[in-house]
């Protein structure tokens, strides 16, 4: 066997030289991948727009107006009711020639109703803000300098603190929009954490969801208290713009429902899983002297035009093209109510 020196330098060179090419070549990608945040093409049949510096970028999605129509009422009570509540008073202004029963209410906010973003923001900082469309513009471009001074930093991060975002009404009603505008971006960072409020508990049927749109809890979700900062190096915010088998069950028993009927509560938002034309009877909870919760809008001050609370369900039944009855019932000094029965079988026999 001879040994040719020359030779084996020539093949020492150029095993050098294609580890050197394949090492730039991963870099490059690399580099390709982190830097390539958005792509403009997209499915969708919305139209997006896309603002963009070295730090921030923006799709923007411009949404259309939509109706709410008026509740059914089976009896002038449940009528009364409805027309003396602060909702009413307040969102009846928005009705189209100032006719409600005719063509319901419209809502065309842009901030509140119409206007969806979601930012991408390198080295993005977030600081304990509650995820909704109030969420301020310089809060969603801010950014940290340095990663010692923040005490968690990720290399990708979804906000979706949503207060009580842990409860399954919460997540449907507040975390579901926002993840309907990102759950595409939420597929292409498989690795990226989602930061979630803690609340007392985390419902069962919440974690199931997470699971089944590929975010285990255990290396994905972050359960943030508040009070501390939270980094990532590519900071996704959609903030500004909704037994094994236990969920899928849940979904597949909805979906087939053809009534549903119960108390305002959390339970109701199952209703997110019915098809368009079910039926919803909410029995809907009121003090009659005060406007605490349970109650949603009591009827003791007429002039009190204040916000108030309870009629989501009342809201998304509409979006969803449900039929949609109110059955207003007084709330007792003990926190209970006693449902007339009579009332109950007028109503249904008015279905």
């Amino acid at each position: 066997m001879y040994c040719r020196p020359i030779r084996l330098v020539k093949i020492c060179l150029l095993t050098l030289c294609f580890s050197i090419c394949l090492y730039e070549i991963s870099i490059f990608l690399y580099k390709s991948k982190r830097t390539g945040i958005i792509s403009t093409k997209t499915n969708s049949t919305e139209q997006f727009s896309l603002k963009s510096s070295k730090e921030f970028q923006e799709i923007f999605e411009k949404l259309s107006p939509f109706t709410v129509h008026l509740p059914k009422f089976f009896d002038e009570e449940a009528k009364n009711w409805f027309y003396n509540c602060t909702y009413y008073k307040i969102n009846s202004k928005k009705c189209p020639e100032k006719n409600c029963e005719k063509n319901g209410v419209l809502f065309n906010d842009p901030k509140e109703h119409l206007d969806v973003h979601l930012a991408f923001v390198r080295n993005g900082l977030y600081m304990n803000e509650d995820c909704g469309y109030n969420y301020d513009n310089q809060a969603m471009r801010r950014v940290f300098e340095n990663e010692k001074d923040i005490p968690a930093v990720y290399d990708t991060a979804f906000i979706y603190t949503v207060p009580d975002g842990w409860a399954f009404q919460h997540f449907l009603d507040g975390i579901g929009p926002k993840l309907s505008h990102s759950f595409t971006f939420l597929n292409k960072y498989p690795d990226a954490k989602v930061v979630i409020l803690r609340g007392s508990r985390f419902d069962r049927s919440v974690k199931e969801i997470w699971e089944m749109l590929g975010v285990p809890e255990f290396s994905r979700i972050i359960h943030h208290s508040g009070g501390s900062r939270i980094g990532a190096r590519l900071l996704i915010n959609p903030c500004r713009t909704p037994d094994p088998n236990h969920i899928k069950y849940r979904i597949e028993l909805f979906y087939n429902a053809r009534y549903i009927i119960g108390v305002h509560s959390g339970a109701l938002s199952n209703m997110n899983f019915a098809q368009s034309g079910t039926t919803l009877i909410e029995i809907m909870p009121y003090r009659s002297g005060t406007s605490s919760l349970p109650m949603t809008c009591s009827m003791f001050n007429p002039l009190d035009l204040k916000a108030c609370a309870g009629y989501i369900l009342y809201t998304q039944s509409q979006l969803l093209n449900q039929t949609y009855w109110i059955l207003p019932t007084v709330v007792n000094n003990d926190g209970n109510m006693n449902v007339n029965l009579s009332r109950v079988e007028n109503l249904l026999q008015q279905i």
